[in-house]
């Protein structure tokens, strides 16, 4: 495929800022990913963690920001950790915390 193709294709797409962005992201992956993270890609429930997060780190350091959102959001589960309150136990809290975390509705 021709830059000039992939322009053409870019101005048929509506002036949607974001389908734009998601466009040239798709092209930006699918440049320069390599076979194995192309295909983790579409396969991403069946890779092991460092697999997933090889690709997490690609899609950041492409500036493929929309479908990294979209990679994290579905599949949060793999990104949480154990939570355990005892990892706060030794940090000395800004003494107006309380008011920041209002605005988290706590």
């Amino acid at each position: 495929m021709t830059y000039e193709k992939l322009v053409e294709i870019y101005e048929q797409l509506s002036t949607n800022t974001f389908e734009r962005c998601l466009y040239i992201e798709y092209i930006l992956f699918c440049n320069f990913a390599s076979e194995n993270e192309f295909n983790n890609y579409f396969n991403i429930e069946e890779i092991k963690d460092a697999e997933f997060f090889k690709l997490v780190d690609f899609l950041h350091n492409h500036n493929c920001y929309n479908l990294l959102y979209r990679v994290l959001r579905d599949n949060r589960e793999r990104i949480a950790t154990n939570p355990d309150i005892n990892t706060l136990k030794d940090i000395d809290f800004r003494s107006d915390i309380d008011k920041r975390m209002e605005r988290f509705a706590f």
